[in-house]
């Protein structure tokens, strides 16, 4: 490999800055309204639980910049023990998820969440299912190794041995097969193979970017208890008023059992374009039918609204990244000849790490559409003349999230708005048509 490139290694230092400054306001934030609360003598228990989870998703974060910052610079002496494709698949599935992943969400999950009423999973239960979803990257993974061999060496009619890179030592680039070692003239064998490896090479890192981008949705949705909705049940009354009252139609909405797991309020989205809305039973069973229907307003808009459409763009943006990079690592990364047999074993680590620098900007970015979709959303809900404000403030108290929080923090890590910017807007469409 050529000296490793110091502006990914500048990103890499962008994003863990970033992330200390976002956390890091947060916990000052945190820590300045526990000191407001102590001397007027209020509850302080309100700021445990936000501290504590900021401070894991800090050391989460923190740790995922480290962990790839290692396998870009070093990469090379890490995987000396690797000797083929399925074993370089299995050693980044299984070190990310024991470094970046599963450790954290241990103490998340059984000792942050459990302390504070939320957990009721049994550990045994969260090991399968963590366990079974490793799996099943794997299994994928395995495939598109296969999927590749298979149609380098059957439809390109190429070896393992098959010299598929070329160093060109006058101009220190790679490149297809851009010569023979005879001439600089291309033959026609020459030039179909240096065509069918170049095709092969971008096509398979694009449908590794599609594998990817679908499994993501089934992981999603994966754990997803499915329960059946009665027709005298409080949820059915409630799409009943929607409709005949509003004119509100739910497509294909989701209710899924999670009591028997957590205590949190839960919904969101389900489906390549998110129009599928997924309740928890725990909302259901917590809020009354106002609130419950001012909750499903809002959720209701943004499933008919382009925030699906805009969000499945920005994935679209991000995929097309995919075979670019790969072929900037083949073309500047590469200073030796390699071999079919070698040929994943020398890009897929820095891809991955490549990878992780624009899903980082590009998940940001989809953070902050579903904020503002939210948000129009809250005032879709409060120009039906819906409790929006009631169930707002009910949904955040339940969930233990009443605090102010930074700025950084709202903006680029929460999924939702804060509850101070969604009643600021519930006020705002309370007096828009106000001198009209």
């Amino acid at each position: 490999m050529k000296a490793k490139n110091p502006f990914i290694i500048l990103l890499i230092c962008t994003i863990g800055i970033l992330n200390i400054i976002t956390y890091g306001s947060e916990l000052v934030k945190l820590n300045s309204q526990y000191k407001i609360a102590l001397l007027n003598a209020q509850d302080i228990q309100a700021f445990n639980y936000p501290k504590e989870t900021t401070i894991v998703q800090l050391a989460q974060h923190l740790t995922c910049v480290f962990y790839y910052y290692a396998l870009y610079s070093f990469h090379r002496s890490q995987l000396k023990f690797i000797r083929n494709d399925y074993q370089l698949v299995l050693y980044i599935i299984a070190s990310r998820w024991l470094i970046t992943s599963f450790p954290f969400s241990l103490w998340q999950i059984f000792y942050i969440d459990s302390q504070h009423g939320f957990n009721k999973k049994p550990l045994t239960l969260f090991l399968c299912e963590d366990l079974l979803l490793q799996l099943i990257i794997l299994i994928v993974g395995i495939f598109l190794v296969y999927f590749f061999n298979f149609v380098a060496k059957t439809i390109a009619n190429i070896n393992d041995d098959t010299l598929v890179l070329k160093q060109d030592q006058s101009e220190d680039t790679s490149s297809f097969l851009q010569y023979t070692s005879s001439s600089n003239q291309m033959d026609e064998e020459t030039k179909h193979r240096k065509t069918s490896i170049h095709e092969i090479f971008n096509l398979y890192f694009i449908i590794v970017g599609c594998a990817a981008f679908l499994i993501s949705f089934f992981i999603q949705s994966i754990w997803k208890r499915s329960d059946v909705i009665q027709p005298n049940a409080k949820l059915s009354k409630a799409f009943s008023e929607l409709f005949f009252v509003h004119r509100l139609l739910f497509n294909n909405p989701i209710v899924y059992a999670e009591s028997s797991f957590s205590t949190k309020l839960a919904i969101g989205f389900q489906g390549l374009l998110s129009q599928n809305v997924v309740i928890s039973d725990n909302l259901v069973n917590s809020l009354n039918n106002g609130q419950l229907c001012s909750i499903l307003a809002i959720y209701q808009y943004r499933a008919n609204s382009q925030e699906g459409v805009l969000k499945l763009i920005t994935y679209i943006f991000e995929l097309m990244f995919i075979p670019v990079s790969a072929h900037y690592i083949v073309s500047r990364n590469i200073k030796k000849n390699l071999r079919l047999k070698n040929m994943l074993l020398a890009v897929v680590p820095i891809l991955v790490v490549h990878m992780f620098i624009v899903d980082f900007f590009f998940s940001k970015l989809r953070l902050v559409l579903g904020q503002k979709m939210f948000l129009n959303g809250v005032e879709f809900a409060s120009d039906l003349n819906l409790p929006i404000a009631d169930a707002l403030v009910r949904l955040f108290v339940l969930n233990h999230d009443t605090i102010n929080h930074s700025f950084l923090y709202s903006l680029f890590q929460m999924e939702t708005p804060t509850l101070e910017n969604a009643l600021i807007n519930v006020a705002w469409a309370k007096t828009k048509f106000i001198g009209l």
